[in-house]
């Protein structure tokens, strides 16, 4: 689920940053977003911040999650250990202006 956020830059409706979540399956390594809207032309590598919550589980993992591969409508974020349970959501922030 992704939500935006928008503001008139020069008299136009723009999109100037999308935040949302992904869950995600037991036993994954990675989570794939796909944008909302393209990037806008020129821009590659978006500075996305992406972070894994569990407020289910007793004892959660703690794991540093790294953005490894990007593309012109989604990027993959990924982290070591395989996620113990289903209770993993991966939550995401792409910053302003990057998006078409």
């Amino acid at each position: 689920m992704a939500g935006t956020h928008t503001r008139i830059i020069n008299g136009i409706m723009r999109t100037v940053r999308v935040d949302g979540s992904l869950s995600l399956a037991a036993g994954v390594t990675s989570g794939t977003v796909t944008f909302p809207l393209a990037l806008q032309t020129g821009n590659t590598t978006p500075p996305v911040t992406a972070w894994l919550i569990d407020i289910t589980d007793t004892n959660p993992q703690y794991q540093p999650v790294t953005i490894t591969a990007y593309s012109s409508t989604a990027f993959t974020a990924s982290w070591n250990d395989p996620t113990s349970s289903a209770n993993y959501i991966l939550y995401y922030n792409v910053a302003d202006g990057w998006l078409a």
